[in-house]
């Protein structure tokens, strides 16, 4: 759950190119931020704590380097501090190695090396992983590469250079991406595509290890070396209009952009092909994590009413705690932004090996996720930076309904919903951010698919404003959390349907006579009185989740401006969730 780069290139303005991105890898950890490279035959590190703005003020001199490594941290192993700041480097000053991932069996390593006299200056698995490669020598060190591979457990994404070697980097891959590409004269290696401005790029499996210079490269899996094809660079950028200080609100405008990108790439229908050749299926189950989980509980409706069957809806890491009955007449499809979330990959494993079709719907068609399912669907959001997940959440939701009228038998359009889609007023959401950043708790109400709409939004609240926003069902209320109702209590409350009407105002009646405010989201007028409303757009009503939850997502993002927050940056998260 960090960001790595590595560099070899002559004549390169190495300060820059690095910095630039590190800044582009910085959604994905900002604990900590570092640079290291070979100067007079030893290895330099500049490190900072803190994000990567903080190391571009101190690097104020060039580097005279033409090969680098850098790294973003999102701190797994070890506290947050400069001596676990990567890079790291092996006690003998022969290797120097940024890593994504999580080495299992660290302590156990670390205990190993400490009896055979290692010192170590930090607490990172990483330290350990470094020390273990100048430990076992041998004179090419893709053999002793081999042999530190025969021992490490976990996920692992590492970059090194070798003092002896100024002239290549070497590169391992398991569970946690990484891509390297060639560009005019130089050879870049990092956990994201973003970084590369070359066309093509190259993907690593879990497993294979090499090492790469300008000219070429030699790569190699536990059967002997291989062979790898590139694979073109697909530019999936959305214009970006408002040019604001966050991503994320320039994120949930793109919505709209994105509607029309999927309602374009979707009128192909050959884009089903690889679906179709699943086969049938007996079940469905839908997986995910966070967000992605969210999307599999609105798209489970969708899919309900097209397949005639009942589906179930996993989080990740309970689907593997307590893994249901699976077999090979049943589909499995999996949800993720990244394409490399941890447990949802280890769920994909899970279905493979009992013989179930898997599907993935996912934003890159590159990651892991996507090349280990049998067939696989773009969200077609474009690259999303805001840790806070908005236009994919929404994009996803789609993918479900676009798939839901394949499997119907029904040409998908998402007409109804473009032309009816606007975005809230603004201002009046900020004005309410202001009133509710005062509250350390919310309660989020609603029922059936709102209620499950109203968990996407609880997340959204409190992963970037810090505000306990607790969903709920509204029939739930009175078995418990009105002991919680007083006169500091504010309930927002979801209507999308003009059905149940009645209930909601007897469930507003019940928050306000116990002292509670309601807020009450809805396109229609509030059935009673209210402390405050906000006016949702009308579409469909099958498209009314999407509806509701832009504005919710503009809700978060205000109340995080006014408690003087990043929004893209919240504490203690990252973007991609690639370790369990």
């Amino acid at each position: 759950m960090c960001g790595l780069i590595g560099i070899i290139g002559k004549g390169l303005d190495m300060r820059k190119e690095l910095i630039e991105g590190l800044e582009k890898l910085e959604y994905r950890g900002y604990d900590s931020a570092g640079i290291g490279y070979v100067e007079n035959g030893q290895p330099v590190t500049q490190k900072t704590v803190g994000q990567v703005a903080r190391l571009k003020e101190k690097l104020s001199s060039p580097i005279k380097a033409e090969m680098a490594i850098a790294h973003t941290r999102w701190a797994t192993n070890g506290g947050v501090s400069l001596e676990n700041c990567h890079p790291h480097i092996s006690e003998g000053k022969t290797w120097m190695i940024v890593h994504n991932g999580i080495i299992e069996n660290a302590d156990e390593l670390r205990a190993e090396l400490e009896e055979k006299g290692v010192h170590f200056y930090g607490q990172t698995d990483t330290e350990v992983v470094a020390n273990l490669l100048e430990r076992t020598k041998f004179v090419d060190p893709i053999d002793s590469i081999r042999e530190v591979l025969k021992k490490i457990k976990g996920s692992y994404a590492i970059v090194a250079i070798n003092k002896n070697y100024l002239d290549r980097l070497f590169i391992i891959k398991n569970k946690s991406p990484l891509y390297f590409s060639y560009d005019e004269g130089s050879v870049r290696v990092a956990s994201d595509t973003s970084v590369f401005s070359g066309k093509n790029f190259i993907s690593l499996n879990d497993g294979e290890f090499g090492e790469i210079n300008l000219n070429n490269f030699k790569l190699f899996n536990k059967n002997g070396k291989i062979n790898k094809k590139e694979t073109k660079l697909e530019k999936t950028e959305i214009n970006r209009k408002n040019n604001s200080n966050y991503y994320m609100i320039d994120e949930i405008h793109e919505t709209i952009d994105v509607f029309k990108r999927i309602n374009c790439e979707y009128k192909d229908l050959k884009i089903f092909n690889k679906f179709d050749k699943l086969g049938a299926f007996d079940e469905i189950k839908l997986i995910g994590c966070g967000t992605a989980y969210h999307s599999c509980l609105i798209g489970k409706k969708y899919l309900e009413e097209a397949a005639m069957k009942e589906i179930n809806c996993y989080i990740a890491s309970e689907f593997n705690a307590e893994p249901p009955k699976l077999n090979k007449n049943m589909l499995c499809i999996f949800v993720s932004q990244s394409g490399e979330t941890a447990d949802t990959l280890l769920a994909v494993e899970k279905a493979r090996a009992a013989g179930a079709k898997t599907l993935a719907i996912t934003n890159v068609p590159y990651s892991t996720i996507s090349k280990k399912c049998k067939a696989y669907l773009p969200i077609c959001a474009g690259r999303e930076v805001g840790v806070a997940s908005t236009k994919a959440y929404s994009a996803q939701v789609v993918i479900f309904y676009m798939l839901a009228c394949h499997i119907k038998g029904v040409a998908p359009s998402l007409k109804g919903l473009i032309s009816g889609f606007k975005f809230p007023d603004e201002e009046k959401i900020r004005e309410l951010a202001k009133k509710l950043i005062k509250k350390r708790e919310l309660f989020l109400i609603g029922r059936g698919e709102d209620y499950r709409n109203m968990l996407e939004a609880g997340l959204k609240i409190r992963e970037i404003s810090l505000v306990n926003a607790v969903a709920l069902p509204a029939g739930e209320l009175k078995h418990g959390t009105l002991a919680l109702i007083d006169e500091d209590a504010i309930a927002i409350v979801l209507q999308t349907s003009q059905k149940g009407m009645e209930k909601v105002k007897n469930t507003i009646n019940e928050i306000s006579s116990r002292g509670g405010k309601v807020v009450f989201v809805s396109q229609f007028d509030p059935p009673c009185e209210v402390y405050d409303s906000l006016k949702l757009c009308q579409v469909p009503q099958k498209f009314m989740p999407l509806s509701s939850v832009v504005t919710f997502q503009l809700l978060a993002f205000y109340m995080t401006l006014e408690k003087n927050l990043n929004p893209d940056k919240p504490r203690n998260l990252a973007k991609s969730v690639t370790v369990e």
